[in-house]
């Protein structure tokens, strides 16, 4: 199993994760009005390119499950991954919290628990550890929520940050939602300090960029980088390299062949140097 992975941006909580022959798709959904551009969807034309397609749907609120995703069955490639209150699709392996899958030698699936609906999703893909939340947040709306419900929202994100304290997690994909106001951050922050991903991507934006970048800026710490991803279609490199990690940009044309030895590989932001964590 390749030491490098792509990871491409496509809206909301929706990410793909390239590796060679193989992708994994997280809670992929196209906008309520499919606004994202097209080179930013997955097709089937896309999904054909690769031998293996892995879809994980962490619940069944519309903007984590877009029902797109089930025309890709044609294929013949794909296997979905989904939590149980999903609705039940051929090709499907329905996770409940602490059920685990063995997909291959190098791919191994865990399902995790939320504060909302549905589960979050562990996947190892050879040295990697990938995290992606789906609604697991700290949930609150501390201007609205009374004392007990605040009470309530942290001993429940709690009891799932106890679950995942063990875990050697590479990339984090965790919700920053400026619905909450003030606190739009409180549930990623704790997350980060508790767990220490290496890399963490923010996620349920909810359309505002501003969101990400302004977490991504103020939570990078010695234990985890972030990386906001806030274009449809951008995509970052993830490399290790002698025992280090290393993030970089790239531009949205993921879709091209992939070699992990490339030089040409992209930027951060302008800086003209690869961020190592």
């Amino acid at each position: 199993m390749t030491n490098a992975l792509r990871i491409t941006y496509h809206h909301h909580c929706g990410f793909s994760i390239h590796l060679g022959e193989t992708l994994l798709i997280f809670d992929y959904w196209e906008g309520k009005n499919r606004e994202i551009p097209q080179d930013a969807k997955l097709t089937v034309e896309r999904l054909r390119l690769y031998k293996n397609v892995y879809v994980f749907i962490s619940n069944s609120h519309i903007d984590h499950l877009d029902n797109i995703i089930y025309d890709w069955q044609k294929i013949g490639n794909v296997h979905y991954y989904s939590s149980e209150d999903v609705p039940l699709q051929p090709n499907t392996d329905v996770l409940r919290v602490g059920d685990s899958i063995k997909v291959s030698s190098d791919i191994d699936v865990f399902a995790y628990g939320s504060t909302d609906w549905g589960v979050s999703f562990l996947v190892r893909v050879g040295k990697f550890y990938i995290f992606h939340a789906g609604n697991l947040n700290l949930w609150h709306w501390r201007e609205e929520s009374t004392p007990a419900q605040i009470e309530k929202a942290q001993e429940d994100f709690a009891a799932v940050l106890d679950t995942l304290r063990d875990l050697n997690i590479t990339i984090a994909f965790f919700p920053v939602d400026p619905r909450q106001g003030l606190y739009f951050d409180a549930g990623a922050i704790q997350f980060v300090l508790d767990i220490k991903p290496r890399l963490i991507i923010p996620m349920h934006y909810q359309n505002r960029p501003e969101i990400a970048q302004k977490f991504a800026m103020e939570i990078r710490n010695p234990n985890t980088e972030a990386l906001a991803m806030t274009v449809p279609g951008v995509s970052a490199n993830v490399e290790e390299i002698n025992g280090e990690v290393y993030a970089t940009i790239l531009s949205p044309d993921f879709y091209q062949d992939y070699d992990s030895n490339d030089d040409d590989t992209g930027f951060i932001e302008g800086t003209g140097k690869p961020v190592e964590f």
